[in-house]
């Protein structure tokens, strides 16, 4: 999840990112000493031992983290499809007209 925050707000400029990820952990200390050194505390917010099919704790963390509507969602957490989809019927309401939700998930038959 790490990762995937700094993309956001490195590569693709974003104002505000977070993330949430199952995992019972916390930031590891490389990741707590980039966003220090760079001042981006404010603007990156993981969210660990967080289930991304629990679509009530998802909505509470977008009404806190932002003020309007989402311009880009990347669902990269469980690989799992019906998480997914749990997590894509809970956001897209919440983005913005022409906002974007990618996946990683690749669904092969």
């Amino acid at each position: 999840m790490e990762e995937a925050l700094l993309f956001g707000l490195n590569i693709l400029s974003h104002k505000n990112s977070f993330g949430i990820d199952v995992q019972q952990r916390q930031d590891s200390q490389y990741f707590r000493r980039y966003t220090a050194s760079r001042g981006l505390q404010r603007r990156i917010s993981p969210h660990w031992a967080t289930d991304q099919g629990n679509s009530g704790k998802l909505c509470e963390i977008i009404k806190a983290e932002f003020a309007g509507p989402l311009d880009l969602v990347i669902d990269g957490a469980s690989h799992m499809y019906v998480l997914t989809k749990k997590s894509f019927e809970t956001v897209s309401p919440l983005l913005r007209p022409g906002g974007v939700f990618t996946s990683n998930i690749l669904v092969v038959s």
